[in-house]
């Protein structure tokens, strides 16, 4: 399975929320961890934050800052890749 590049950031950013779940992270920290242009993630942020699968706050000055939708629960993540972009389902587990 060959994914495109807005699948392969997609699941870096959710990835990188779920590891730095303790605290909201921003689109320009991944951006410099993955080395990934913050225009794309913006675009990355808004399609998962539509599938309601992150939640996007709004800062000052348009800096906002993201974290994964359901802390304390252990997501599964089924991807289906299309051409343009991704489409995410998630079952959500109780721990």
């Amino acid at each position: 399975m060959t994914l495109t590049k807005f699948s392969d950031y997609s699941l870096r950013l959710l990835i990188y929320l779920g590891l730095h779940d303790d605290r909201l992270v921003s689109v320009a920290e991944i951006s410099r961890a993955y080395q990934v242009s913050p225009h794309i993630l913006v675009k990355v942020v808004q399609l998962l934050t539509e599938q309601e699968l992150i939640v996007s706050v709004r800062g000052t000055n348009q800096h906002g800052t993201l974290v994964l939708k359901g802390q304390g629960r252990v997501m599964v993540l089924e991807s289906r890749t299309t051409a343009r972009s991704a489409e995410f389902t998630t079952s959500t587990l109780r721990t």
